[in-house]
């Protein structure tokens, strides 16, 4: 159980935690269609940090999770959202 992805290796960190993050959210709202696929170009994966922190909001989650935050691998901001 879980998000698989975070086991493989050959991922990079943004990727397997802007995977997580959207897999974590489309399993709780289901209402909301966030597409994460493994070749998104660096916009495309900003623009999905953006839903990430918008639909964290939306969720009422005490943590405010800016994009560039997800970006800049920021783990201490991550990890409490």
């Amino acid at each position: 159980a879980g998000y698989f992805r975070a086991r493989l290796n050959n991922i990079e960190p943004f990727d397997k935690i802007l995977g997580g993050c959207c897999w974590c959210i489309t399993g709780l709202m289901y209402g909301i269609e966030m597409n994460f696929k493994d070749d998104l170009t660096l916009g495309e994966k900003i623009k999905l940090s953006e839903q990430v922190s918008e639909n964290l909001e939306k969720m009422t989650c005490p943590f405010q999770l800016y994009p560039h935050e997800l970006q800049g691998l920021n783990y201490q901001k991550i990890m409490p959202a």
